[in-house]
């Protein structure tokens, strides 16, 4: 179990590092990093709007946040909610429950939608981040 939970203290404190790293160069040098659906194809991709969504939380600034892109503002805590609650299962070492497997892909199905809708005119005044 031990080794678990230093592999899971690993691979957190490294993406957390890298996001905080991605938000300082943002914030102090404006330096932005581009989707690449977006500069290929010109259509906003499910993830369009992550980093200026988490500075603007970081500002204190929500609505802009939820501008950005409102499907990761409403459904990051519920999934960080679960998965949490799968690591813990993990480090445990107990089998996942399906439901777990089932959110993990609704959320998916749900991203993807998002995605098409974002690009379709008459929701991309609302959904295409501003």
């Amino acid at each position: 179990m031990k080794k678990r939970i230093a592999l899971w203290l690993g691979i957190n404190l490294t993406v957390v590092l890298v996001i905080a790293a991605v938000l300082f160069l943002k914030m102090r040098f404006g330096v932005n990093i581009y989707c690449m659906t977006h500069q290929l194809f010109g259509l906003y991709c499910a993830g369009c709007g992550i980093t200026r969504l988490l500075v603007s939380l970081v500002k204190g600034d929500p609505y802009t946040a939820f501008r950005y892109n409102p499907f990761l503002f409403i459904t990051m805590i519920p999934m960080a909610g679960v998965y949490l609650y799968g690591s813990y299962l993990w480090i445990k070492n107990k089998a996942l429950p399906s439901g777990i497997g089932i959110a993990v892909i609704v959320w998916g199905v749900m991203a993807v939608l998002f995605g098409i809708l974002r690009n379709v005119p008459f929701f991309s005044g609302m959904l295409a981040p501003p």
